[in-house]
């Protein structure tokens, strides 16, 4: 066995090379150095690629997986990406685009007029009224996260912007109502609370959702479908970023803040409706003990752990 394996490596011709350098007389020159060590490092690479392909041969073989995503393929150059009028067909594409301009229309009329609501009616300087405004923000932070907690876990987009919607209509009213009135420590609950129910939908749509929608079964042999969706959704969204803070600036123009409110509200219960016949989709699956058909597998390479179990 020896002799065989001898007998092997001397037909390898990099170790037959380093063998008959070896018997030369060494040069102490820096140039034989460094040929001696670019040789010992490629037989060494060499034995790494080998142990590798065998590896992965071995993985074959046993049925498992070499890749993370074993669905992924190459994108061709030559192929087109869906009209917007497939993309809109997807289930759930409309459904969401609309709650998102419903829910980009209250969290953008946040953003720009909370400071001037609350200098106005807390009766607080334009500094402080811009370092307390923030707090609503920081809550949007929370909710954000929170809601991508809450879908991961529960595999349930609609039912958690729903869930988020449902929140952010007594928060908003109650805030509108006792946001002035009660000590700062409590005006700052409320409109973090506000923050986190406003902005979680907001921030779960443009991101999960939207991934989630642009690999549907439909559309999964087309990897430039991601894109469009991405857009209808995000550009829908847009056009009720810009028409909030318009509507809140004519509304406060000829009565008071109450009524910016009242729109608020109204637009945010109109997001939780057009989410309905997602939610019941989404909770009939659940009963039924099936996933959604917008699920991304990573199989269990040897010895790594399930992602459930982590």
């Amino acid at each position: 066995m020896a002799v065989g394996h001898r007998a092997r490596c001397l037909r390898d011709p990099l170790v037959s090379r380093v063998a008959t350098r070896t018997r030369e007389p060494r040069k102490s020159c820096p140039e034989s150095c460094l040929l001696d060590l670019i040789t010992k490092v490629n037989i060494v690479s060499r034995n790494i690629d080998t142990e590798a392909d065998t590896e992965e041969e071995l993985m074959v073989k046993r049925g498992e997986s070499t890749a993370l995503l074993p669905n992924r393929r190459h994108v061709s150059h030559n192929e087109k990406a869906i009209s917007i009028f497939k993309a809109v067909t997807i289930p759930g594409v409309a459904e969401f685009a609309f709650c998102l301009f419903f829910a980009k229309l209250v969290s953008y009329t946040f953003l720009y007029w909370l400071p001037n609501y609350i200098k106005s009616e807390a009766k607080v300087s334009s500094e402080v009224a811009a370092y307390t405004s923030t707090i609503f923000d920081a809550g949007g932070i929370v909710g954000g996260i929170l809601a991508g907690y809450i879908s991961d876990k529960y595999h349930m987009r609609g039912v958690t912007c729903v869930l988020f919607l449902v929140l952010a209509a007594p928060m908003m009213f109650l805030y509108n109502q006792f946001g002035s009135s009660v000590p700062f420590s409590a005006n700052c609950i409320l409109l973090a609370v506000c923050g986190l129910a406003v902005n979680g939908p907001y921030a779960l749509i443009t991101t999960a959702v939207s991934a989630d929608l642009g690999t549907h079964k439909t559309v999964r042999d087309n990897a430039k479908a991601l894109g469009m969706v991405t857009a209808i959704i995000d550009g829908t969204g847009s056009i009720g970023a810009a028409l909030g803070p318009l509507l809140t600036g004519l509304i406060t123009s000829s009565s008071n803040w109450g009524n910016v409110f009242y729109m608020l509200i109204a637009a945010d219960v109109m997001a939780a409706v057009l989410l309905v016949r997602v939610v019941v989709r989404e909770i009939k699956e659940k009963l039924a003990g099936t996933e959604d058909d917008i699920t991304i597998i990573v199989p269990k390479l040897r010895g790594e752990k399930n992602l459930d179990e982590i």
